[in-house]
């Protein structure tokens, strides 16, 4: 199953993707530019694909609340490039990312 919901930050809409598979639940907040997500992904991927994705990974993420408060532990080239860095919040990182029109 899969749940969507409008995730409001700081003037900026962003779409929160719940996928509820059997026995694991995945939490991710996106845009247009710029994907949070919890340490599920592999980073190296996104870092690969000839079109690279502004990817920020946090450490903890049992819910929406979780991605935008936990502390991110693995970034994406293009993300690090705009200057998003280990240890901020994910929301931090989502608005950094968002901003950026690059």
């Amino acid at each position: 199953m899969v749940e969507i919901k409008t995730i409001h930050i700081q003037g900026n809409s962003f779409i929160g993707i719940l996928l509820k598979l059997p026995k694991n639940m995945i939490y991710m907040i996106t845009s247009t530019r710029c994907i949070l997500a919890g340490e599920q992904f592999d980073i190296n991927y996104f870092n690969r694909v000839k079109k690279q994705s502004r990817i920020v990974l946090v450490e903890d993420c049992d819910d929406f609340e979780d991605l935008l408060t936990s502390r991110v532990v693995k970034i994406s080239d293009a993300a690090k490039a705009l200057g998003v860095q280990e240890g901020m919040s994910g929301e931090a990182a989502l608005v950094i990312l968002n901003e950026n029109q690059q």
